[in-house]
């Protein structure tokens, strides 16, 4: 996986990220996979272009939560979708007995929080089990945070996902350098061109490129 975060730029700005992500064959990181169905529904190119990237991926669902609490008194703390409660000490007996339970159950690490101390709990921790579907994998290509013109938005409709090549020079078209240069220097604005032409123009490749707005 290409280290973008070496030459990214970010500005304080009130945009979301804008990502150039690239379909690949296999899981790079837990989040970075999209469904058939919100694919299909989404990208805005012939959906014949991408179907040499899709597989049977693995997706999240059927999350639960579990937490040890040190005494009884404090089970009160059960809100929510809390599947099991574990009373006593977290000591390596107990972290052995979560895991036992969490190998029955079958599921895999979606978050942990260990020693979270005064909401009356040692642990707590979210997981979920994996269920094949069909979908993509892709991995983060590229990261754009803030430094475009309002108008851009307008010009592209909003597309949360597209694969054209136009939506990329569009947006080369609207990184507010006057903007950014105003408030971090001619540096920075000069760093944000560089950025969006080294990890968004240059390697754009039709059929495995999507701008990805999240």
């Amino acid at each position: 996986m290409k280290d973008f975060e070496k030459n990214l730029y970010s500005f304080e700005m009130e945009n979301n990220d804008m990502w150039h992500i690239k379909l690949c064959a296999d899981m790079v990181s837990r989040d970075d996979y999209m469904t058939l169905d919100y694919f299909a529904q989404m990208i805005d190119e012939p959906f014949e272009v991408y179907e040499k990237h899709l597989r049977t991926i693995k997706e999240e669902r059927t999350f639960h939560s579990i937490i040890v609490v040190d005494t009884p008194e404090e089970e009160r703390i059960r809100m929510g979708d809390i599947d099991k409660i574990f009373i006593g000490e977290y000591d390596d007996e107990m972290k052995e007995k979560v895991e036992d339970y969490i190998k029955e159950k079958g599921m895999t690490y979606s978050s942990r929080h260990e020693n979270e101390g005064g909401w009356g709990f040692s642990y707590v921790t979210r997981l979920c089990n994996w269920y094949p579907t069909l979908g993509f994998y892709f991995r983060r290509e590229g990261l754009l945070r803030g430094g475009l013109t309002d108008e851009f938005r307008k010009k592209i409709e909003y597309p949360d996902l597209s694969g054209k090549e136009q939506t990329f020079r569009i947006m080369a078209e609207h990184l507010d350098t006057e903007y950014v240069k105003y408030v971090f220097g001619t540096a920075a604005a000069k760093k944000l061109k560089e950025n969006y032409e080294m990890n968004f123009l240059d390697t754009f490749e039709y059929g495995t490129s999507c701008y990805y707005y999240l």
